[in-house]
């Protein structure tokens, strides 16, 4: 019996949004690399003062030489759907300072090493 769609977003207990985030999931833990969902927003003030928020898909976790965590946000990310939502992650990256990776599904497609050079 062929498993429903639903059921293949799962992985280790979390529900993922599409196929490609739950592969993007089993690469990292097959790099050792530690992530998890992340749940955090950060903000985004717009031109017009108004404040969006951005919700990156993995937050990644690397030791620096000095043992210290140095944390990494990771994008997956099918199509940009609207140019307001590029602007607004832009800008959320930017002002909260982040370290951000963003993995384009047709780039996955093509070579899943795509993550692990963008990583290096």
């Amino acid at each position: 019996m062929k498993q429903k769609r639903e059921d293949r977003l799962w992985y280790k207990g979390i529900k993922f949004s599409s196929m490609f985030e739950v592969e993007i999931a089993q690469y990292l833990d097959q790099l050792n690399i530690n992530w998890e969902r992340n749940t955090t927003l950060f903000p985004a003030i717009m031109e017009d003062g108004k404040i969006k928020h951005y919700l990156p898909d993995f937050n990644l976790y690397f030791e620096n030489a000095n043992g210290e965590k140095i944390l990494y946000v990771l994008e997956s990310k099918g199509t940009w759907w609207s140019k307001e939502k590029r602007i607004k992650t832009y800008k959320a990256v930017e002002q909260n300072n982040l370290n951000w990776v963003c993995i384009m599904l047709s780039d996955w497609q093509k070579s899943k090493r795509c993550l692990g050079n963008k990583l290096r």
